[in-house]
């Protein structure tokens, strides 16, 4: 397939336009909920299992001082794997599908408000995010909640560095290194990596490889500050939007969802479709 070139306007970086297939912190305040059973002297009271699936749900619910809707029991298109084959030579910057879907992708975390996942949750919007290990160290019950509530939280390497300029040892350790991070955190193997900046080389798809890393995966669609910039001309189905937690991400998050509503396409889960 050849390939074309198109800036998204993303940290000045090119990225190719036909591939099958861019602070200071502190904890954020997550009131811890837990779910009190309480039971009358001398008297045993049966817990059917329908009532421990209910208590566990508002568990989860008083965790955040808003409503809480999962986001994997809320999506509203049906999951459905997309036949890509990784080709370890570039990564996938959009999905290959006629189903009338786009993945948001959230990068980075700076700025990590609960009121961002409040939002992701009302507005029912399967997110992946790619959080650094500088970012999820300091903050370990922020990210824990969002995978709590079904954001699928993937590998961006542990310091954010252009991985061009790194050695093949180096670029190795953040990959790897931040796997291990995401598995502490969501309770599973990331699947997904993205290449900070967009910046990546032979070596980096090897060592994604070598992590054990399924995919590496860019972007065809970039909003940022409320701006939208295109690689392909406009969303089209599979495009990989990519967005940031910034002071800034609610506005960007509106402008993603109606360009989607414009375009035709209903927001689904990346790692739905990338197995």
């Amino acid at each position: 397939m050849a390939l074309g070139t198109s800036r998204v306007g993303h940290q000045g970086f090119s990225v190719p336009a036909v591939v099958a297939g861019v602070s200071n912190m502190t904890e954020p305040e997550v009131a811890a909920g837990s779910a009190v059973a309480g039971t009358r002297t001398g008297h045993r009271v049966p817990i059917s299992a329908g009532i421990v699936a209910a208590i566990a749900s508002l568990t989860v619910a008083l965790m955040v001082p808003w409503p809480t809707t999962v986001l994997a029991a809320q999506r509203t298109e049906k999951s459905t794997a997309v036949p890509v084959t990784m080709d370890w030579s570039r990564p996938v910057y959009y999905l290959p599908t006629n189903r009338r879907v786009v993945f948001i992708t959230v990068d980075d975390g700076i700025d990590r408000r609960n009121r961002w996942l409040s939002l992701i949750s009302s507005t029912r919007t399967p997110v992946v995010m790619f959080p650094t290990g500088e970012m999820v160290t300091p903050t370990p019950r922020y990210w824990k909640l969002a995978a709590a509530l079904g954001i699928r939280v993937e590998n961006h390497t542990v310091s954010h560095p252009d991985l061009r300029w790194l050695s093949r040892y180096d670029q190795r350790w953040q990959i790897c290194h931040q796997s291990i991070t995401v598995r502490a955190i969501a309770g599973r193997r990331a699947t997904l990596f993205r290449a900070p900046y967009g910046a990546w080389s032979s070596t980096t798809m090897w060592a994604a490889r070598s992590c054990g890393l399924k995919y590496v995966v860019q972007w065809d669609t970039v909003v940022d500050h409320g701006n939208i910039s295109y690689a392909r001309g406009g969303l089209q189905p599979g495009s990989i939007v990519l967005l940031h937690l910034r002071p800034d991400f609610e506005l960007d998050l509106q402008v993603t969802l109606a360009a989607a509503r414009q375009a035709g396409l209903t927001p689904a889960l990346l790692t739905d479709y990338l197995r």
